[in-house]
Formats: C-alpha cells, structure tokens, sequence
C-alpha cells in the first residue's frame, strides 16, 4: 500500500540521497569507531579483540583541547557613546545570563569535538530563552548541499526522533484533527522506513521520525513539523506583531554551524579522524603481523622422537619425568630444542615511523601535546614552543570564534523577536531596533588559559617580587584566583599580619595618651 507523503517527507528522502552519495552515514560511524578504539570492525576476521596502537584519539585530543583551552565571551560593542554603550553593557550582561542558562560551555564543547571527529556540528536554539541543543550531521539536511552558508539556505530539515504519544499531543494542541492524529505510528510499523530494520533499543519502537522543516519567506524564518505521512505543525511564521508597531520576525536560521575543515563543493566538513585511519590500519596490521612472528619464532620449542617418548605431553610440565622406551643414551638422541629465531627491526622502525610522522604532521607531537618537564624550561620558553607548534591550530581556533559569534547573532534576532515590546533592564528600554542595529557590532574574546601560560604568569610576578619591583602584599594581589600558588594561604598570612600590626599600633597610641595625661 502506497503511502502519501508530505512535500516536507519527500525533501527528507532527496537530502538522504545527498547524504548516501556523501557516504555521510558510513563516514561518521567510521570515525568514532577508529576514535573510540574499535578499530577491527571493519575486518574480517572472528577475533574482534586484536591489539592495535590507537594513535587517532590522542591525535583528536590534542586539537580538541588546543582549541577548547581558548576561552570565549561575547562582547556587543559601539564606537557612539552614551545610550549606545548602556544598551551594549546591558546585552552583555544578558549574554552571560543565558550563557549560562543554556549551558553553552558544555554543549559548544559537544559541538567543536564532534566536529573535529566527524567534520560539522550544530546547535539549534529552540525558544525565547535561546536554549540549545546538539544535532549531529547526519540529522541535518540543507536545501543546498553545496552550500556552506546556513543562512543562505533554501530550506533546512533537523531529523529527530521522537516519541510517538508526544507527536500525537503535539498535533492535537496544534489543532489538527483525530482522523490523521490517528495515521501518526510509530517507524516500526511503515514500510521501507529508514530505521526499521535498525532498531537496536527497546524504546525505538514507540518512536517515530519527526522533522523540523525551516525556510524563510520574505525575510522571515518559518517552520513546521512532519512525519511521514502528517503535517502535525503547519507552517508558522516566527514573527510577533503589536498594533502601532512594526512587526519584528526571525530573519536568522537559529543554527550556529562548527566546521572543523570545509570541503570544496559540500556544506559538510572533514575531521581530523577520516585522513590519518589508513595509517592507523597499516599499524595495527604491522603489529598483528609482528605478534605473529613473535609466537612463531620468538620461543624455543621442543623437537622429540615420537616412538621413543612415552608421555611427551610431560616436556611442557615443569618438574615432570620423561618416559623414554629403550636403554637411555644420549638424551639429545630423544629430544632436542629450536633455538629462538631473532626478528628483524624493519617492522618496528617502520611502525614507530607512521606513528611519529603522522602525530607530527597532524601537529600533534610530544612537544606539541605539552610532553615537556617544566623544571627543566621557563614558562616564557614553554610558551613560545607551544605557541609555535600550535600555529596550524589558528585556523581552527578563527573557525571556533566564527562559531561563537554566529551565536551571539542569534541571540540578538532571538531577543529582538521574543520581546516586541523591548527588554527592561536596569531601568533601560532596549527595543528590537536598538538590538538589531548591533548585529555588525558582535566581538569574541578568545584569551588562553592553559596550564603553560598560568605557569609563566606566575614566574614572572615571582621575578618581578625577588628583584624588588614589588611587594609581597602587590605579588599576592597581582596572583590569578586559579594560580598554582597558594593564593588564598598567602592572603590569610597578610591579614593576619594587618591584625597584629594594628593591635601593636592601638597599643602604642594607648601608652603615649597616658603619658600625656600625666603630664
């Protein structure tokens, strides 16, 4: 029986045919497998549980922090002064607000390292507390493949997969009537569907597809939902409209994409897993081979005459009688050794070679990874290797801070939408206008704060203490709140010096009083 599918299913099925000649799905799960440290799934062999040198997650590590070590916060800015620069303090205040609400630390830290093993991540920000969550990039589908530019995008689909009781209260809230409420089931029971023959948990069988389709209509973002053969939310403009004012709409996407390295001709990125996996393999198959070998030829092993051992199974017993049949002679006549054949170095020189290369190349070596004594270099040293090892890592740290101003982007549509009215703030009107005139305004500030560079601020308050430029009590204060000194130890030690140095002046001023009144 032939289903009738929505307008919004059918661009669904065209964007999995983009997606299967992308080789997306595969590409993905490649990915994470080799990351992950499954790397013999692909083979054919029944021993799944063979050694391997895992040198992809060490790899996707080091880019991942190197990046993830920046710290960022949202700046709105405006060279005019006055209103201009309160309405700015205010939106930076809010930012950090719903940062925090939102949880972006976590869910930006999901994104860059999902990008960085599968090529792209998403957030998707879903209400007027611009709240977020993570899509991977085989739950998006873009009415362009070819485009990088989510915001000149057609269309945009995000692939969910939801509960089928919930759909159903969704469609009922949204009017739609019980007749096709009731032909809303589950991926189980429709033929041909895209997870039916991949239901590996329980709770997927009382789930359904649901789609969330995005396009812009004059300007302004619209959405509507779908499953295969229902439109359970019909098209909605998100656009709010108040009598004397002019109607304030969505005119941005709410999707802030990570592409970790674009590719020519495709929305989606490569990662730092899918390059290096054929070197990872040529690895794993040398040291199989090597293990081999070792187990062949690396053990002695005993040669006997089988006519003239009784109970040879004895010679692997430590301590055992051997039974000979006949006059005992020389016992080399009955049972001999070979000798350990040794092994040539090519294999493990050759090994160690596409690891070391492969690390470097990915600017991931030791240096690199921060494999340096501390007590044996300056932290202004320190720095500077670091620094000039993570000059590739530029480009990736520009795409994260792209990343995070798309964000603030959205925050701003999302707050001039979702109060027509204005927002109040510390007795401050900020209407939509005033919002969406600094979108041009929008700066991230990146500032490391890795271990290493802590290390060198540190040593040079402590220089600058021993040669005298400072005092203690300056060298204290000067100390970041998450320095490895003891801070806080050091300040009780100053407070407790203040306590007894004005006791002894209290006491001082009492003995000169009464002195003076006896005179």
């Amino acid at each position: 029986m032939k289903e009738n599918l929505t307008d919004i299913w059918k661009k669904y099925e065209e964007g999995l045919i983009n997606h299967s000649y992308m080789e997306l799905d595969s590409r993905r799960e490649r990915a994470y497998k080799f990351y992950e440290g499954d790397q013999w799934f692909e083979s054919d062999v029944k021993d799944k549980n063979l050694p391997c040198y895992n040198f992809v997650k060490p790899t996707v590590n080091y880019r991942f922090n190197s990046v993830m070590q920046n710290k960022v916060s949202i700046i709105y800015g405006s060279d005019e002064i006055g209103k201009e620069k309160e309405i700015c303090a205010e939106l930076n205040r809010l930012a950090r607000k719903h940062w925090e609400q939102a949880k972006l630390d976590k869910l930006c830290s999901y994104a860059v390292k999902d990008a960085c093993i599968s090529g792209d991540s998403y957030l998707y920000f879903y209400n007027d507390k611009a709240q977020a969550q993570n899509i991977a990039n085989i739950d998006i589908f873009f009415g362009d493949e070819t485009v990088c530019d989510i915001q000149s995008q057609p269309w945009i689909i995000i692939r969910e997969r939801l509960f089928v009781e919930e759909v159903k209260k969704q469609a009922k809230k949204n009017g739609i009537s019980q007749k096709l409420i009731d032909e809303i089931r589950s991926d189980e029971d429709n033929e041909n569907s895209h997870f039916a023959k991949s239901l590996f948990f329980k709770s997927e069988e009382h789930k359904c597809t649901s789609l969330l389709f995005m396009t812009k209509i004059d300007g302004t973002v619209h959405i509507s939902r779908s499953v295969k053969n229902v439109i359970y939310q019909p098209d909605t403009a998100i656009i709010y409209e108040k009598k004397g004012r002019k109607p304030v709409g969505l005119s941005l996407y709410p999707i802030a994409s990570m592409i970790w390295t674009r590719q020519n001709g495709t929305a989606h990125g490569i990662g730092e897993c899918l390059p290096i996996i054929p070197n990872q393999v040529k690895c794993n198959e040398n040291l199989v081979h090597r293990l081999s070998t070792v187990k062949l030829a690396a053990y002695g092993k005993p040669v006997y005459n089988v006519n003239a051992i009784a109970n040879p199974e004895a010679l692997f017993e430590a301590g055992a009688s051997i039974q000979v049949d006949g006059v005992v002679g020389n016992v080399r006549d009955y049972i001999s050794y070979l000798e350990p054949a040794s092994m040539a170095s090519d294999a493990h020189i050759l090994a160690n070679e596409l690891i070391n290369k492969t690390r470097d190349l990915a600017g991931a070596s030791d240096t690199a990874i921060g494999q340096i004594d501390p007590t044996k270099a300056s932290g202004v040293a320190i720095m500077a290797v670091r620094e000039q090892s993570a000059l590739p890592i530029n480009e990736y740290i520009k795409t994260y801070q792209q990343f995070v101003e798309d964000i603030a982007k959205i925050f701003l549509d999302i707050w001039s939408v979702y109060n027509p009215d204005g927002l109040v703030s510390s007795n401050l009107l900020i209407l939509p206008k005033d919002i969406l005139r600094l979108r041009d305004s929008v700066r991230v500030d990146i500032s490391p704060t890795d271990s290493f560079s802590k290390y060198a601020e540190e040593q040079s308050l402590e220089n600058a203490l021993k040669s005298g430029y400072i005092t203690f009590e300056e060298y204290v204060e000067a100390l970041p709140q998450n320095a490895v000194a003891p801070r806080e130890s050091f300040m009780k030690i100053i407070e407790k010096r203040r306590i007894t140095e004005n006791n002894s002046n209290y006491e001082r001023e009492g003995e000169e009083n009464s002195d003076m009144r006896e005179v």
